[in-house]
């Protein structure tokens, strides 16, 4: 039998494991870009490291340390509540709401459900979901937030985002199977994507999955360079994407998948989506 006193001095050390990760990862950033950083992503990049970290140990704390549901959940829990009220800030840097995190993170967990991913590429692929983007706290707003067209030299900068989104986890051994889709989810099937130029299976599942949900969520939502497309407009999109930008058999997965995920998903507000992906993420990290 586990000791309370054991509990609590384990939960603190989780604590200050997190505290040095996010140090380090926030270190990371500046030491690798000359980018200026306002205090609220700062703060976005420590609260979201906090909810990822709390998710990794959370199999650790309910096998090993034998807590009961009640207070697993509670861990569960306390780190949504930190992403939520500080991750979003992330997420609104190019979008109206955190929903696009929330979208993506259960749009990408179903089709890895239905394609039968193990458990713990299910884990990673809720992670990635979530740090897919973390790289654009470094693109500042000018750039990121243009109304209009990019020149060649704004979207050479865009795609540094790749980079320093690699760069704040890397080291960090408990997002190495995030780092996929971070780095990844960019690539073409054709080869013509960036940053390495990787083609087909080159490109990790993780990331093929994601890319095609991300730009299904993209198109379907109001960002500041474009408006909301139909959903018909966005599946055609897609369909005419397949085989350049994306994976031929992800796409037709996808297809499958789209009308029940739209309607189920898309008229639903920010709240609800979370609690949704709540459950989703008791379940594959909770037991």
């Amino acid at each position: 039998m586990i000791s309370k006193f054991t509990k609590n001095t384990t939960i603190k050390l989780f604590g200050i494991s997190i505290f040095f990760s996010a140090v380090a990862i926030i270190a990371s950033y500046f030491l690798f870009s000359d980018s200026k950083i306002n205090i609220s992503y700062i703060s976005a990049i420590y609260g979201i490291f906090m909810f990822l970290f709390g998710l990794m140990m959370i199999s650790l704390v309910s096998n090993e340390l034998k807590f009961s549901k009640e207070q697993v959940k509670d861990i569960v829990d306390s780190n949504i509540f930190m992403m939520s009220s500080l991750g979003r800030a992330i997420a609104r840097k190019d979008s109206d709401s955190g929903i696009h995190n929330y979208r993506v993170a259960l749009m990408t967990t179903h089709l890895g459900e239905k394609i039968g991913m193990r458990r713990e590429d299910m884990q990673m692929l809720i992670l990635g979901s979530f740090l897919h983007d973390i790289g654009k706290i470094g693109i500042t707003d000018e750039i990121l937030l243009k109304p209009g067209k990019l020149t060649p030299e704004e979207f050479a900068i865009i795609k540094k985002h790749v980079e320093y989104g690699e760069k704040m986890i890397m080291g960090q051994g408990w997002l190495s199977g995030a780092h996929k889709i971070v780095s990844e989810h960019h690539e073409h099937w054709d080869g013509s994507g960036y940053p390495k130029g990787l083609s087909e299976k080159e490109i990790s599942i993780q990331a093929r999955i994601f890319a095609v949900i991300d730009v299904f969520d993209s198109l379907c939502s109001k960002r500041p360079y474009h408006e909301e497309y139909s959903f018909e407009d966005a599946i055609k999109i897609l369909k005419n994407e397949s085989g350049e930008s994306f994976d031929p058999q992800v796409v037709k997965l996808f297809l499958k998948e789209a009308d029940f995920l739209y309607k189920n998903l898309y008229n639903k507000s920010e709240i609800e989506i979370e609690n949704m992906l709540k459950e989703k993420i008791n379940y594959h990290f909770g037991h």
